[in-house]
């Protein structure tokens, strides 16, 4: 399965969004890969309205919006309930992604640190060419009281699923990157987990990931991928499309893929 590093946009809402930030991804001298995130909500799923239609499409209009470009990764980011649905509920996600998608973030349900390994297994065994990322939030952390150790044992319990997890103290709600703690946390998974493919997220904006990506390379040596929300959206909820194109800019100016021109 393709591993290659990433740098992410949530909150993708509509087609003409992810065009241009595919041109302009391809339009630069680099091989990263551009991820194409849409949320999808349970209220979507459910057919209803959500708190905040500029970030949540309707599920029909889904599918249209993921490009087909060997330099898209195309995901929902889906945060299921708490329930013993949720592998059911995570194929209902994927199949709303439309045949263009190329997996789903599994967002770590509200009211527990850790979203339970049994159904990401069944999800992952039926759909075993899909790839899956895993959220660690503030709250799977802080349980294991920030103990890198700790968190990567934990992580090696999705083994049989998925070795890809997105270490994301801010949940999109643009809180800025804790570095160190992120690194540390990274660099125990892949010490058990060698195959491991980390993303790194958390308040990272055109003005700050040049920084944070070297301090993150500084301190953790593999290639990683990352991903912004937050600081890219408007006042109104919407995608700003200037901050994200200059996110993009500069996040490719510390990329660690070989560059090279794209034709």
């Amino acid at each position: 399965m393709n591993t290659q590093p990433y740098i992410g946009v949530t909150g993708i809402a509509e087609p003409s969004q992810a065009k241009q930030l595919l041109e302009k991804m391809t339009s630069l001298y680099d091989a990263s890969q551009l991820m194409c995130g849409v949320i999808l909500s349970n209220s979507r799923i459910q057919g209803q309205e959500t708190d905040h239609p500029n970030r949540h499409p309707d599920i029909e209009t889904i599918p249209s919006i993921f490009p087909t470009h060997e330099r898209c990764l195309n995901l929902i980011h889906y945060c299921p309930p708490d329930s013993p649905m949720i592998d059911q509920l995570l194929q209902k996600a994927l199949e709303a992604g439309g045949p263009n998608c190329h997996g789903v973030q599994i967002n770590t349900p509200k009211n527990v640190a850790w979203t339970p390994v049994a159904p990401v297994e069944k999800f992952s065994k039926r759909n075993p060419n899909t790839v899956i990322i895993l959220q660690i939030t503030r709250a799977a952390v802080e349980e294991l009281l920030c103990n890198p150790e700790r968190i990567a044992e934990q992580c090696r319990l999705y083994q049989e699923a998925t070795s890809r997890f997105i270490i994301d103290l801010s949940a999109g709600n643009a809180i800025p990157i804790n570095v160190e703690l992120s690194a540390k946390i990274a660099n125990a998974i892949q010490e058990r987990m060698p195959e491991a493919s980390i993303t790194f997220a958390g308040g990272l904006s055109p003005q700050n990931v040049a920084r944070i990506s070297q301090e993150i390379r500084d301190q953790h040596t593999n290639p990683f991928s990352i991903d912004a929300e937050g600081a890219l959206r408007t006042s109104e909820d919407h995608l700003n499309m200037r901050a994200a194109g200059l996110y993009i800019s500069q996040a490719t100016k510390m990329s660690q893929t070989p560059t090279q021109p794209i034709h």
